[in-house]
C-alpha cells in the first residue's frame, strides 16, 4: 500500500530529522503500554486461572458414578458414606468457586475494555510510523545528497529505528487483541455455564440429597450434565494456559 505524503513534510524532515518520530510521544505511549501490561500481569484473569485450575482438580470427585447402588461391604465399612460426603462437598465447592469466578469475570470485562482505548492509540501510532518511514525512505533514496554526512547517518539510523518500532507496535496490537479475545471468550463461557449448566447441576444434587438413590433416568441425566461441566471446565482452563 502506497503511503501518501507531501513535499512540505519532506522539507520539514530534511530540516529537522527528529520530527519524523516524536520521542516524547513514543515515551508517552510506551508508558501506557507498560501500565496495561502491569494490570494484566495482576489481572483477574490470573485469579481465574487459579480458581479454574482448582475446579478441574475437584471436578473428578463430582462424578455421579459414586452414586451407584451401595454394596453390602461398602455399607459395613462406611466407605459408601464417605464417598457420598466427599461427592457432595466437592459439588458445593465447585459451585462456590464458579460463583466467585463470575465475580472475577466482571472485573476482567472492566480491565479489558481499557484495551480498546489503547488499541486506538496504537493503531494511530502505526499510521504515523508508516508515514514517517515512507518519508525517511524517500529522502534516503532521492535526496540524501542534500544533507550533511552526519545528517545522512541520522536519517539512516532513524529510518532503521522507525522500522523496528513499527514492527514492535504491530506485534503489541496483535498480542493485546489476542489477550482481549481469549479473556472475553473465557468470560462468555463462564456466563453460559452459570446460566445454562449449573442450575440443572444444582437441581440434581438437591434430588440426590433428598433420596437414597438416583433413579436410572436421574443417573443418566446426572452423568450427562457432569460430562458437560467437566468438558466446559477443561476447555476454559485450556484457554488460560
Amino acid at each position: 500500500m502506497s503511503i501518501e505524503f507531501n513535499e512540505q513534510e519532506v522539507e520539514a524532515a530534511i530540516a529537522d530529522p527528529s520530527c519524523l518520530v516524536s520521542l516524547n510521544d513514543a515515551k508517552s505511549l510506551k508508558a501506557k503500554e507498560d501500565l496495561l501490561h502491569e494490570k494484566l500481569k495482576h489481572s483477574p484473569v490470573s485469579i481465574l486461572a487459579g480458581m479454574l485450575g482448582r475446579c478441574v482438580e475437584i471436578v473428578e470427585l463430582c462424578d455421579p458414578a459414586v452414586s451407584k447402588k451401595s454394596s453390602f461391604f461398602s455399607r459395613i465399612t462406611g466407605s459408601d458414606i464417605a464417598k457420598k460426603v466427599e461427592y457432595q462437598a466437592s459439588v458445593i465447592e465447585l459451585s462456590e468457586i464458579l460463583n466467585e469466578a463470575n465475580v472475577q469475570a466482571k472485573a476482567v470485562k472492566s480491565i479489558y475494555s481499557q484495551i480498546d482505548c489503547l488499541l486506538i492509540d496504537l493503531q494511530n501510532k502505526v499510521l504515523h510510523l508508516e508515514k514517517s518511514q515512507a518519508i525517511a525512505t524517500h529522502i534516503i533514496e532521492n535526496r540524501l545528497a542534500e544533507v550533511s554526512i552526519n545528517e545522512q547517518d541520522i536519517f539512516r539510523r532513524r529510518s532503521a529505528n522507525i522500522g523496528v518500532l513499527l514492527q514492535a507496535t504491530e506485534l503489541a496490537i496483535e498480542q493485546f487483541k489476542l489477550n482481549q479475545k481469549n479473556a472475553l471468550t473465557i468470560v462468555h463461557r463462564l456466563e453460559e455455564m452459570e446460566i445454562l449448566v449449573l442450575p440443572n447441576w444444582r437441581s440434581l444434587i438437591l434430588q440426590r440429597s433428598l433420596s437414597s438413590e438416583l433413579t436410572i433416568e436421574q443417573g443418566d441425566r446426572a452423568r450427562a450434565i457432569y460430562a458437560t461441566v467437566r468438558k466446559e471446565l477443561h476447555e476454559i482452563s485450556a484457554l488460560l494456559n
